[in-house]
């Protein structure tokens, strides 16, 4: 049985990964301006959303739930994560802009 610390224990760690995702699509649409290879750092995004996934079977995260864990527990780094969730989209949709453009 997973309890709602292991849980909030795994939401936390996936922030983290996150975070690390947000700063290689950065990584991504500098590469990407510049007309460089970007293969490498799509496969670390690909790892990270794989790390992403895995928590997600392994702590039983179902997206409704990180929503109830979010707004039940007041921890500053879960305040971080809709944000943190919309930057990395609206960087994804700049980075795909460029590569369609290139």
């Amino acid at each position: 049985m997973i309890f709602i610390k292991d849980k909030l224990e795994g939401l936390l760690k996936q922030i983290e990964l996150y975070e690390d995702l947000l700063a290689f699509l950065e990584q991504e649409y500098e590469l990407l301006e510049k007309g460089e290879d970007t293969t490498e750092v799509k496969e670390k995004q690909r790892e990270l959303r794989d790390e992403i996934a895995d928590l997600d079977t392994e702590y039983n995260l179902k997206q409704g739930e990180k929503l109830r864990l979010i707004s039940e527990n007041d921890v500053e780094e879960l305040n971080q994560f809709k944000p943190l969730l919309k930057e990395i989209y609206n960087l994804e949709q700049k980075n795909q802009k460029l590569a369609d453009n290139s």
